[in-house]
């Protein structure tokens, strides 16, 4: 007997009385850093405080499929249209620099065109646009903007820490789950230390390779829900630069991406899950593959879901565009690790000693070919 999906009522989220305020703490320690780092990171221009590095911005367009059954047609998906698209992807860290110092976690950002309604971006509510900020793990390691407040610090003093060796090890991951001593025990955050480890520790792999999943539940019209970013198996499989190392070169990810999208069309799908209520007994993170093979973890919770299409990039001598356009397939993520156990010493590569600076010109766009993979 199927379960019914859980649809969003303003009660189920708990309002947090210090939430404005702790924001605008995040947001002028997030200002001071990007004005800062033009000169501690050397790379010779402001990089943001998450997802510094980009390694290539891709032209796209998202196609929203037809006859979706009423669950997944909600809010940009209701009706099938074609939009403009933007992906960046990028690197987790807050650093810049060589890969090898960065480490495996990775996302991508899509930013859709030509979406009706305001936005709720108080300086562009005409802008017509819609954005999905997505990271290769299912759970994300930040609950609320006050586990925020202290993990942004320890991610940007990371290097820091992990300098001093053993000693700064531990005092990172007590810092981490005490909250930098503002947590009492029974809210110690070990839970979110443990999904940040699993992050951390992603194994380097081809861009195109990896599943991207929003960082939270969002809502879906009148639904909850878990947005999936999956490659079809088909384009996985021909993938040629699959396993990266990063110790191979100071750039890495951003080459395999290029030469990848130069070649040969890709897809990805976009997966709408959408949260099921479950038994008592359901585990927490528990899920369940149905439909398409969408896939989303939920509090406490199992979740189905349906492909709302694929992204790939256009044949030679349509401009080197991406296109997510319609076509059966069963979402499968691709068959290579997601993980592996840790570099030496067990301390992920994202908290190697600060980064050094690049090679003049290393974030310069590729020449030439229109439609080329970009930096930014």
């Amino acid at each position: 007997m199927s379960t019914p999906f859980i649809k969003y009522r303003p009660d189920i989220e708990a309002a947090d009385p210090r939430f404005d305020e702790t924001l605008q703490s995040v947001i002028a320690k997030t200002e001071r850093y990007i004005a800062g780092s033009v000169t501690t990171e050397g790379a010779g221009r402001a990089v943001r405080d998450a997802h510094a590095k980009g390694y290539g911005l891709v032209r796209a367009e998202v196609e929203i499929l037809d006859r979706l059954p009423a669950e997944y047609a909600q809010g940009i998906y209701a009706k099938p249209r074609r939009h403009d698209a933007l992906i960046r992807f990028s690197n987790g860290s807050p650093h810049a620099g060589a890969d090898a110092r960065l480490g495996g976690a990775t996302g991508l950002a899509l930013k859709m065109f030509g979406i009706d309604g305001p936005t709720l971006l108080e300086d562009e509510p005409n802008a017509h646009t819609f954005d999905y900020a997505n990271i290769d793990a299912p759970i994300f390691f930040c609950n609320t903007v006050e586990h925020y407040l202290f993990i942004q610090e320890l991610f940007i003093e990371a290097p820091l820490y992990f300098a001093r060796g053993a000693a700064g090890r531990h005092s990172f991951f007590r810092d981490f789950v005490t909250g930098k001593g503002t947590l009492d025990p029974d809210q110690w955050a070990w839970d979110e230390l443990l999904a940040f480890l699993t992050v951390a520790q992603s194994r380097p792999v081809n861009l195109l390779l990896s599943t991207y999943w929003t960082m939270g539940a969002v809502r879906h019209g009148d639904y909850i829900a878990k947005v999936r970013f999956a490659p079809v198996p088909a384009f996985a499989e021909r993938v040629v630069q699959r396993t990266l190392d990063l110790t191979s070169a100071p750039e890495v990810y951003r080459p395999a991406l290029v030469a990848e999208l130069r070649d040969r069309p890709y897809e990805f799908d976009i997966q709408v899950p959408t949260v099921r209520r479950s038994s008592p007994d359901a585990g927490r993170g528990r899920h369940r593959r149905v439909a398409r093979g969408a896939v989303a973890v939920c509090h406490g919770g199992q979740a189905s879901g349906a492909a709302a299409g694929h992204l790939r990039r256009r044949q030679p001598g349509e401009d080197g565009r991406t296109l997510l356009h319609t076509m059966a397939g069963d979402g499968r993520a691709c068959t290579a690790g997601q993980h592996y156990a840790g570099t030496e010493g067990g301390v992920p590569a994202f908290f190697h000693p600060a980064p050094q600076a690049q090679p003049a010109g290393a974030h310069g766009a590729p020449k030439g070919r229109r439609g080329a993979c970009r930096r930014w």
